[in-house]
């Protein structure tokens, strides 16, 4: 078996913010491809309903990302450049579906603005009017805007209690019962002379 060691605070923030640009990348060339090419082939109404239920996808997609990597196989691709890897504390091995949910639920205020400026779009249709799209996609827009500030918060308080915890454990790690561990740098086992 291998020794395994606490992941750093640092290490965790890497990870995290590598898993957050490949999902901000990843979702950001999909919705641009798919802008373009609905822009350009439907009414903007249908233009509308298309890009709400993409955001919503999108919002649904990124949650699952977090949760499920970490419940199907332990780490998410950014744990894995960085050699992480959260496991159960209660169990053996990978954490349960309901500790990844609880310990990735920080991460919910975000998607959660997503997916309602996404339904503010969506319900935005069959107006004519540009002022009711407009105030739509404002009050979209600002559920947006909270919503990342929620989590840009909790991921903050998250990482001062990962960094004050002897255990190196953050609240959500605590109430998940799950640790994300670090591989061990390999030692000499060889017997001094």
């Amino acid at each position: 078996m291998t020794p395994v060691t606490q992941a750093s605070a640092a290490n965790r923030f890497l990870a995290k913010l590598i898993d957050l640009v490949l999902v901000t990348v990843i979702f950001s060339l999909v919705s641009a491809a798919a802008t373009a090419v609905f822009l350009d082939m439907v009414h903007w109404n249908l233009y509308r309903i298309l890009t709400a239920l993409l955001g919503i996808t999108i919002a649904i997609a990124s949650i699952s990302y977090f949760v499920l990597s970490d419940h199907l196989v332990g780490y998410t691709l950014g744990k894995r450049i960085l050699g992480l890897r959260v496991v159960s504390v209660t169990g053996n091995g990978r954490p349960t579906l309901t500790q990844s949910v609880t310990r990735n639920a920080f991460l919910i205020p975000m998607y959660l603005g997503s997916l309602v400026s996404s339904l503010a779009l969506f319900a935005s249709t069959g107006s004519t009017s540009i002022g009711t799209a407009f105030t739509g996609l404002a009050a979209g827009g600002a559920a947006s805007l909270l919503g990342s500030t929620a989590t840009i918060g909790a991921g903050i308080y998250l990482l001062v209690t990962i960094s004050s915890s002897p255990e190196g454990r953050g609240f959500h790690d605590l109430k998940s019962e799950t640790v994300v561990t670090a591989k061990s740098p390999i030692t000499s086992t060889a017997p001094t002379p």
